[in-house]
């Protein structure tokens, strides 16, 4: 389920491609790791104790969820700096 979710979420940083370098590179990185924890955590489960794998797929989704939340505060960031902030809040 994570990494349908993670699909979801490629799609919209692909479309995306107002991301400063920076972000690019942390954005890709969890999202490397968000795919690859859970899938390397189903072998590892029949190797070492199932904690090792329950670990890898919690730590997948707390890349996930850093990779939501660096995309995030980076939209954020740019909307500010060009003037699209929210009229409700000032």
């Amino acid at each position: 389920m994570s990494l349908l979710s993670l699909a979801a979420l490629l799609i919209g940083i692909w479309q995306n491609a107002k991301l400063s370098m920076e972000s690019w590179v942390w954005v890709w990185l969890f999202v490397f790791l968000a795919f690859a924890c859970p899938i390397v955590a189903i072998p590892l489960y029949t190797i070492y104790p199932t904690k090792w794998s329950s670990l890898l797929s919690y730590l997948g989704t707390a890349a996930q969820v850093f990779t939501i939340l660096q995309l995030r505060f980076t939209v954020n960031t740019k909307d500010k700096k060009h003037g699209n902030e929210d009229k409700k809040h000032k």
